[in-house]
């Protein structure tokens, strides 16, 4: 996720795992 970084925070969790704010999505 550490591409684009103009992408919101919520598509940064997501691609990241979730990890960040949002619950990790399987």
């Amino acid at each position: 996720s550490d591409r684009k970084v103009v992408m919101t925070f919520e598509q940064l969790d997501d691609n990241c795992g979730g990890r960040l704010s949002s619950p990790p999505r399987e």
